[in-house]
C-alpha cells in the first residue's frame, strides 16, 4: 500500500537559492488533501483515502540529504 503511487503532480518550478529553507504545508480538511511547496500549488484539496485501522500521520522524505528543519501540526479550532 505504500509502494504505489496515487497522485502525483506536474513539475513545478519553486525557487529557491538553497540557503533558506523552503516552506512545505499540508493541509487536510474534509478527507481533502491540499499541498504547497514554496508558495506553489502542488495539490488541490485531493481526496485522501484513510488507512484501516490507523490513527496516524506519516511523513515520508527522499534524496540522499533532505533537510527538514521544522515540522508543525494543527488541529483547528472546535467550532459550536
Amino acid at each position: 500500500r505504500y509502494d504505489r503511487r496515487v497522485y502525483s503532480s506536474d513539475t513545478v518550478p519553486c525557487a529557491t537559492d538553497g540557503k533558506k529553507p523552503v516552506p512545505l504545508v499540508l493541509t487536510l480538511w474534509a478527507r481533502r488533501l491540499s499541498v504547497k511547496l514554496g508558495g506553489e500549488l502542488l495539490f488541490d484539496q485531493a481526496p485522501l483515502r484513510t488507512i484501516p485501522d490507523r490513527t496516524r500521520i506519516g511523513l515520508v522524505t527522499w534524496g540522499a540529504a533532505p533537510r527538514i528543519e521544522q515540522a508543525e501540526l494543527r488541529a483547528p479550532a472546535k467550532t459550536r
